[in-house]
């Protein structure tokens, strides 16, 4: 068939064999079609709607719920939100940011992105911390080559353990060689981490107060603020105003009191946190051990001492007990801190403690008469004195007689003392009674005395002292005429 215009008229030829292609009245639908197809294309290219995916992920385990996203054109426009659990967001061909808000995690936000096709973007977040941690105890003053030993205190109020890790501001790793991958973990309630900074064997700066931060994580989730001043001493530059400190001799139950000086020589620098200790370093019948208890000084520890001259007074005081020895003893008191120390000798020596008890007043004889028409001898009384010329109180005296013809011929009162200080005494009473069937004749007693020595507190020490009774008749005036 000839070419033809599908849309003219059919020639001669056709009009008697061909039907039209397209009948004449379709020809207004189809341009239709064509132009709502033109439209449809062209709209699809400008207004075309993306699948956005997105994963969220956290070094922490706490659980990603309730989160929201929220979408945000070129002019900072909200334009689309995604809530929980859904994990697809749609939105038009374009350029967003992303805000991504979720309940016990930082706000994360993701920065201006061409969104074109299906696409899946994924977030990090960096959860709370909910803790507190601690105040941290630093020295004021470091010294080269110091090692110090640090705690830290942290209580945390979250459910779940969480690993953390350590960091320090330059500051602090100038002055200090630490480990800036010190990792940790960090339990539900109080935990104590230890951690130990070796200070440099250089500083930069000398002398001038230094202020670092302690923080933990990269992003700082904890912080802690530690302030100190890098120094250098020389030994020397401690002092005690006397090298060796003489006591001489001390009498055992007493004391006695010395004062001696400390000062801090440095030009520049405090002298802190010193420690003041006692050590026994020679003995000959003592334990070391025991005469340290008899040695204080006060105080024991001294806050600071200022620079160029600062001045502390020390007080050594000795109290040796009653029951001391004879003794020589040699010593030292000793003040430092972690990179200072000085020290001074002291010497003394101990007299031991004398008990002196001793019955006074008592006679060799004690005569006893009765009358030739008495059938009775008169009880014969005499007083008499216990003395204690000793340095110690004595103590449980018991006082006893006995005698060799009959018990009770001779007793003593009181026949019990509970304690006698020295350079005391007490009356004492001597009764002698012989019984009436008793002849003229005599017998041999013994008064005994029993106590207790603090000086040898494991014995009863004793003393004896003989008294001869001598019984006699007065003769009748018969026999004195006769």
């Amino acid at each position: 068939m000839p070419a033809a215009d599908l849309f003219g008229p059919p020639t001669l030829e056709s009009e008697a064999t061909a039907t039209p292609l397209i009948p004449p009245y379709a020809l207004p639908l189809l341009l239709a079609l064509i132009v709502a197809a033109g439209g449809f294309w062209a709209y699809d290219t400008r207004f075309n709607y993306q699948t956005i995916s997105f994963e969220f992920s956290s070094w922490a385990p706490a659980p990603i719920t309730d989160y929201r996203v929220n979408a945000f054109n070129e002019e900072h426009q909200l334009t689309a939100t995604l809530l929980s659990p859904a994990k697809e967001m749609r939105v038009l061909n374009g350029t967003y940011s992303f805000e991504i808000i979720a309940p016990a995690f930082h706000k994360k936000t993701i920065p201006s992105t061409r969104m074109e096709g299906t696409q899946t973007l994924s977030a990090e977040l960096e959860p709370f911390i909910d803790a507190q941690l601690a105040p941290i105890e630093f020295p004021a003053i470091i010294s080269p080559n110091q090692r110090i030993p640090l705690s830290l205190s942290i209580q945390s109020n979250l459910p779940y353990a969480l690993p953390l890790h350590l960091q320090f501001s330059k500051e602090i790793t100038d002055a200090f060689d630490v480990n800036q991958n010190y990792s940790f973990t960090l339990s539900p309630g109080p935990n104590t981490i230890p951690i130990s900074l070796n200070a440099r064997n250089r500083f930069t700066k000398l002398g001038q107060k230094i202020t670092g931060t302690l923080f933990i994580q990269e992003e700082p989730l904890l912080t802690q603020t530690i302030s100190f001043t890098p120094a250098e001493f020389r030994k020397t530059e401690l002092v005690f105003s006397e090298r060796e400190l003489s006591f001489g001799s001390i009498a055992a139950g007493t004391s006695q009191q010395k004062i001696i000086t400390l000062s801090n020589q440095n030009p520049a620098l405090e002298a802190g946190d010193l420690q003041l200790s006692v050590q026994i370093t020679s003995s000959r019948q003592t334990p070391p051990a025991t005469v340290q208890t008899w040695v204080e000084a006060t105080p024991s520890a001294i806050p600071s001492i200022q620079a160029n001259g600062g001045r502390q007074e020390i007080q050594i005081k000795l109290s040796v007990p009653i029951a001391a020895p004879n003794d020589s003893i040699l010593g030292k008191i000793t003040a430092q801190n972690e990179f200072l120390s000085a020290s001074a000798s002291f010497s003394f020596q101990v007299n031991a403690a004398v008990s002196e008890l001793s019955l006074e007043n008592i006679p060799s004889t004690l005569f006893v008469e009765r009358d030739s028409n008495l059938t009775e001898f008169t009880p014969l009384t005499r007083n008499a004195l216990l003395s204690n010329g000793g340095k110690t109180t004595l103590e449980s005296i018991t006082l006893a007689t006995q005698c060799d013809l009959e018990p009770g011929w001779l007793s003593i009162s009181p026949a019990f003392l509970e304690t006698l200080a020295p350079q005391q005494t007490q009356n004492l009473t001597l009764t002698v009674s012989p019984p009436a069937h008793a002849n003229d004749s005599s017998s041999l007693c013994t008064l005994y005395l029993k106590y207790t020595d603090p000086l040898a507190p494991t014995e009863r020490k004793e003393i004896k002292q003989d008294v001869l009774v001598q019984l006699k008749t007065k003769p009748t005036p018969e026999e004195n005429t006769g």
